[in-house]
């Protein structure tokens, strides 16, 4: 009885100390959460890609480099130059419409003091955003670093994963399997869902005349794809760019039309396109976009749909689990 009540006093003493290891572990991690989940998202997407290289060049090390660099090359250098023309159009918009009398925009005051004040919040988050910046750069090469390992290794630590989870085998492949199939529907919505609002943007920009309108949207179109950021940050600031160059309707017509149609589009078509990949219902993966937006912003329109289907999926698993001897 005495041996018991050692063992059953060495199983709680582990479990608090597990707990605490969690907890703190979490801690270490929370900083760079959205580093992390960036990189295991954008390994994921680019891994077929990774694969042909692999095959030409017969290494995993300078495969991962390559790719890594493909990637910086096509996406985040291009992103860079235009996140920083964006915010320089927010601070020139600021500018002009401190100068521009009310005779000159022929607005009533009411809109010009909103227009002021939507100037002012992007000039104090493009503050912030430069204040970030040191921030940015270490998550950045967190991201990057990150990526090369699961580019590299990725595949061995599926496979480790696989072979820890507690369960019989081959409810385990099917877990495995279950999990992969619910991975990919949910990738392939937010690509799908990230082209159509490209598609939307780049209509929208021609019929308010914006200059080049299929090169901002297929800009658009990548800032949807991409976990970290979205497509806001295409058609607000030309919004507002309209105002302030005396294109006063079309540029409210312009923000009034991302709101409704390309922000409200990703709401109602990605629901529908992941649940007919994954058949989970709609309503569920609505409730994980929505949920995720809140609790994670942009990154969580993939990562909320992602946590209720894996959720589903391991509840239907742990009952095989249990009534399956």
């Amino acid at each position: 009885m005495k041996q018991k009540g050692v063992k059953d006093l060495t199983k709680i003493f582990f479990i608090i100390v597990f707990v605490i290891i969690i907890i703190l572990a979490y801690k270490v991690i929370a900083p760079f959460i959205t580093a992390i989940i960036s990189a295991i998202i954008l390994s994921y997407i680019f891994h077929p890609v990774y694969k042909k290289i692999n095959n030409i060049f017969k290494s995993k090390n300078a495969s991962s480099i390559i790719i890594i660099i493909l990637i910086f090359l096509v996406i985040l250098i291009p992103l860079f130059f235009i996140a920083s023309a964006l915010i320089q159009e927010s601070l020139n918009f600021y500018r002009i419409l401190s100068q521009t009398t009310l005779p000159q925009l022929k607005l009533i005051e009411g809109i010009k003091i909103s227009l002021e004040e939507v100037s002012q919040y992007l000039t104090n988050y493009a503050s912030k955003i430069l204040i970030s910046i040191p921030k940015k750069i270490i998550d950045f090469f967190v991201m990057i670093f990150l990526m090369f390992f699961f580019f590299r290794d990725g595949e061995k630590i599926l496979k480790k994963i696989k072979e820890n989870i507690p369960m019989k085998r081959k409810l385990r492949e099917e877990l495995s399997k279950n999990f992969s199939e619910v991975t990919h529907g949910v990738i392939f919505g937010v690509i799908v869902t990230g082209f159509i609002q490209g598609l939307l943007g780049g209509l929208g920009f021609l019929i308010f005349g914006i200059p080049n309108p299929i090169l901002w949207g297929l800009v658009m179109a990548i800032l949807a794809i991409l976990p970290i950021v979205g497509p806001y940050l295409v058609w607000i600031p030309l919004g507002i760019y309209l105002i302030a160059t005396g294109n006063v309707l079309q540029g409210i017509l312009l923000l009034i039309y991302g709101v409704v149609i390309i922000s409200a589009i990703d709401n109602l078509i990605r629901p529908f396109v992941i649940s007919a990949r994954t058949k989970i219902h709609p309503a569920i993966i609505l409730i994980g976009i929505l949920g995720g937006l809140y609790f994670m912003g942009i990154i969580g329109l993939i990562i909320g749909p992602l946590v209720l289907s894996f959720l589903i999926e391991f509840l239907k698993i742990y009952k095989k689990q249990i009534y399956i001897k």
